[in-house]
């Protein structure tokens, strides 16, 4: 029930977005990818959110889903993701596109986010 209500408030989310910036919803499918098979949770969940997504915009925003790496793998994905030829992606980030991803593959080499900040940022200092 709780992850029905969050697809259902970022389904109306979108469409305020779209609304605010006097964009008008036109019918358009986007691609959405992930890195996980058919039927897993992940999978299920980003069909909930084209489901909602559908209902939500009477059909004129619809997601095409492409599970377990259908478009790529994960570092191929987040390329076309930045270039606009895929429009949206649940998955790792790719250190290929900036080194800066690969810090959540360092665990327990600093507390927190000022720690990080303090030892991965050049001339930085904590205030």
């Amino acid at each position: 029930m709780q992850k029905r209500i969050e697809y259902s408030t970022l389904a109306k989310s979108i469409l305020l977005s779209l609304a605010l910036v006097g964009t008008a919803v036109e019918a358009a499918t986007l691609k959405i990818s992930h890195v996980r098979p058919q039927g897993t949770a992940i999978d299920l969940d980003v069909r909930q959110l084209s489901d909602e997504l559908k209902a939500a915009t009477d059909g004129d925003l619809k997601l095409k889903v492409y599970p377990a790496n259908a478009l790529g793998d994960y570092t191929v994905v987040q390329e076309r993701v930045s270039l606009g030829a895929i429009d949206m992606a649940v998955q790792p980030p790719s250190a290929g596109a900036d080194k800066r991803f690969q810090v959540i593959y360092m665990p327990y080499m600093v507390k927190n986010w000022n720690d990080a900040r303090e030892a991965y940022t050049p001339g930085f200092t904590a205030a």
